[in-house]
């Protein structure tokens, strides 16, 4: 599983040209928060939520996260960077939190009225425990 989770990461890492962003531009912290969001974030959050992430993938995303942004190690603090523009933070998407509610958002899904033909496959205990496990 691990070596599965850091091919997607590499193949995602090499598709959306982080590297070239980072090296060649010197763009501010807006810049850099736009680019990680629109174009690294929806991809890794895609798989994501369909596969289990490892507790060390996230942490190993998010420190890659805040050295693209800080050019090195942090310089405020994580939860500062997340807070909204109001409150002096940058709006980073948190990870972690983003993984659990898409997670969360499958049970309404589950418990819907409609019927979907995915719904009896999702049934079976096996599928069951590795979402919950997920979490």
């Amino acid at each position: 599983m691990k070596n599965q989770w850091r091919r997607i990461f590499m193949t995602s890492l090499k598709e959306s040209n982080l590297k070239y962003a980072c090296g060649v531009r010197d763009l501010s912290l807006f810049g850099k928060v736009t680019i990680f969001k629109s174009s690294l974030l929806p991809k890794v959050l895609y798989i994501a939520s369909i596969l289990p992430s490892p507790l060390e993938f996230i942490k190993a995303f998010q420190t890659m996260i805040y050295k693209f942004l800080w050019k090195g190690p942090d310089k405020v603090s994580r939860t500062a960077v997340i807070k909204d523009f109001e409150f002096g933070g940058l709006k980073v998407t948190d990870l972690t939190t983003s993984i659990r509610s898409l997670r969360l958002s499958w049970i309404g899904r589950f418990l819907s009225d409609n019927l979907y033909p995915w719904i009896s496959i999702a049934f079976t205990k096996t599928f069951w425990w590795r979402i919950v496990s997920s979490l």
